[in-house]
């Protein structure tokens, strides 16, 4: 059975009325709702998510609103609901209104406006806030994120800025902030850690996002009499993120493996104050053994940790996020259309996808052709990115892909060691593997042994 959410908006906290009986006292939702979210490649920062959606105004409320100068800036949030138990409910899109367009109807819509509304991130005001003339003194982390907390909360509404908890009393060398934009401060808060950050509109707070590199449990899963294969979930500063699995055969692929130079980086150089040793300037680097061979790419970014025994760490982790992960060959956008089976597989699926944000977790793509050709990298990947649409009552997802380095060890299966209730295919309810597993998928989970039911 699949689940089909039921997509809403909210302005200014008030739901937006669905109902044709409602046409004459207030505007009502349209179809067609677009997300577009996520950064290019796996060193970039993400651009603050962006949505656009239509609607029809009897009423001649928004029209005013447009006329009157007054519809600039007004809160607007998407949300979608379990329809068959509405309390299951989650924010997949918050920010404020940044362009509005307002027509006469035609046809038998003839005597109301459609309207069009752009929103952008809640993030996105973050580089509307200018910091005065002020010089910040060393101070630690956690008081830098308070700093950006406290500035960011009057007007972008963000609850709070999360980091890495090992970083929380590390030290800061004096900042000059004047004419700063508390957007540029914030990416460069999460890149003095070798790291970028996400908006999660679900929990309204800014997230950093800590580097991928995981001993994995990746699951062989059983649902509806079909065993496929499913990431595991990921536990980051006390935060579970679902991990979940793709059947290929559901999925289409957006184009083709892709290995850019953006990933592949071969020297990094950091910009930072001594404080030990007089609080001069350094300029730190860290190059690969084939920095020169092949010609050089080159990372740089400037960070407020002022002691070399924590800068060091720093550049080894930003040179294995190009060297490791961000070399890894880029997958194809997978593309999941709900309009094929009526919805998505479940709830927890549902909520990864129509996410318009960034988290640590992950996903497995089932039956991937890119990845059984590259042999030895699992198809583990982070959505990084892409597209979130719903029109003709249906979801279309397409999802930006960056493979995870998978530190987990791995023993290639016989069949002897698969639970002995699989089949290869047989009719439910006997267990079998689902069309999209290939042989190839039986190699990455940690045990074939005991199969799983997905929650």
């Amino acid at each position: 059975m699949t689940v089909n959410p039921r997509p809403y908006v909210m302005f200014d906290g008030a739901r937006v009325a669905c109902s044709a009986d409602q046409a004459d006292s207030q505007p009502l939702s349209l179809d067609g709702v677009v997300i577009e979210w996520g950064r290019d490649d796996y060193i970039s920062h993400a651009r603050p998510a962006t949505a656009t959606l239509s609607f029809y105004d009897r009423t001649g409320n928004w029209p005013a609103r447009i006329k009157g100068r007054a519809a600039i800036g007004r809160r607007l949030s998407l949300h979608a609901e379990d329809p068959n138990d509405v309390a299951t409910n989650w924010c997949c899109f918050a920010g404020r209104v940044t362009d509005a367009q307002a027509e006469p109807a035609t046809g038998t819509r003839a005597g109301g406006w459609i309207v069009t509304v752009t929103a952008a991130g809640k993030d996105a005001d973050l580089g509307n806030i200018m910091l005065p003339p002020e010089t910040w003194p060393t101070e630690t982390m956690i008081v830098r994120a308070n700093r950006i907390a406290d500035a960011a909360q009057v007007v972008a509404d963000i609850d709070e800025f999360y980091f890495y908890p090992g970083s929380v009393n590390i030290s800061c060398w004096p900042l000059d902030v004047k004419g700063r934009s508390l957007a540029d401060l914030n990416a460069e808060f999460y890149m003095s850690m070798g790291d970028t950050f996400s908006y999660n509109p679900q929990q309204n707070v800014v997230r950093h996002l800590y580097r991928r590199s995981y001993s994995m449990a990746i699951w062989a899963v059983v649902r509806g009499g079909r065993i496929y294969i499913q990431a595991s979930d990921i536990v980051y500063d006390s935060v579970t993120y679902p991990g979940i699995g793709i059947l290929g055969c559901e999925a289409g692929a957006g184009g083709p493996l892709q290995l850019s130079p953006q990933g592949v980086v071969t020297r990094v150089e950091a910009s930072w104050k001594d404080r030990p040793n007089g609080g001069g300037d350094w300029v730190s680097v860290l190059s690969a053994a084939d920095d020169n061979q092949n010609g050089r790419r080159t990372v740089t970014f400037t960070s407020w940790i002022d002691d070399g025994v924590h800068i060091d760490p720093v550049l080894t982790e930003v040179l294995a996020r190009g060297q490791v992960e961000g070399s890894l060959p880029q997958h194809p956008p997978a593309i999941i259309d709900t309009a094929r089976d009526g919805g998505f597989p479940s709830i927890k699926v549902a909520q990864v996808l129509t996410l318009g944000a960034e988290t640590q977790g992950v996903v497995y793509i089932n039956g991937s052709a890119f990845s059984a050709w590259l042999e030895t990298v699992p198809p583990v990947f982070a959505i990084i990115g892409g597209t979130i649409e719903h029109t003709g009552g249906h979801w279309r997802v397409t999802t930006k892909l960056q493979a995870v380095n998978d530190t987990s060890a791995t023993t290639p299966p016989i069949w002897d060691s698969m639970h002995t209730g699989i089949t290869w295919a047989a009719p439910p309810p006997a267990w079998a593997f689902d069309g999209s597993v290939s042989w190839f998928d039986t190699r990455w989970p940690n045990t074939l042994g005991t199969i799983y039911t997905p929650n």
